[in-house]
């Protein structure tokens, strides 16, 4: 069997959630600057006051930037969120062997998304709307586990050589 390697970058969408979050830090920001400008403080503590309200705005919209990158590496799958393009957290990482159901989300797959033994969800989607999410059902430390995810054809088809029982395309 030839050796596999797949990786794949999928940005998270903003939301209306994320959306209002970053008027509101910009709002913060601005309500920050026009007291500063008019204050009678000392002209040390205007430049330091704007600088110190530029980098926290600027760290709190980074990290509402997300993205995940999926890696498939000879039957072990690793799955990364990135924040703000920046940092790298391990979110998971299992072999296809755990799998025990993967397949598209779609209402002809209802029964295993919405398995009641579900423990732990993994969300690492572009957007929750998507309709190109796959949900994968593994075992993990003894807990069934979800993933949600959006891979591409290549990703898919490299999963499917090495659990090909368990890998199903929609009806």
């Amino acid at each position: 069997m030839q050796d596999i390697f797949v990786e794949q970058l999928v940005r998270r969408k903003p939301t209306a959630a994320t959306c209002l979050l970053q008027v509101l830090v910009l709002l913060a920001l601005v309500l920050l600057i026009v007291p500063l400008c008019f204050s009678p403080m000392p002209l040390l503590a205007v430049p330091l006051g704007l600088i110190v309200g530029f980098f926290a705005a600027r760290w709190l919209l980074r990290r509402l930037q997300l993205e995940f990158e999926y890696s498939l590496t000879n039957g072990e799958l690793d799955i990364a969120m990135i924040v703000g393009r920046h940092k790298r957290q391990e979110m998971l990482s299992f072999r296809a062997s755990a799998i025990q159901f993967m397949a598209p989300v779609h209402p002809s797959f209802r029964q295993e998304f919405e398995n009641p033994g579900i423990q732990t969800t993994y969300n690492a989607v572009s957007s929750d709307h998507s309709d190109q999410r796959w949900f994968v059902l593994f075992r993990q430390d003894g807990r069934l586990c979800r993933l949600i995810f959006e891979p591409k054809a290549e990703l898919v088809d490299g999963l499917e050589r090495f659990a090909p029982v368990v890998v199903h395309r929609e009806k």
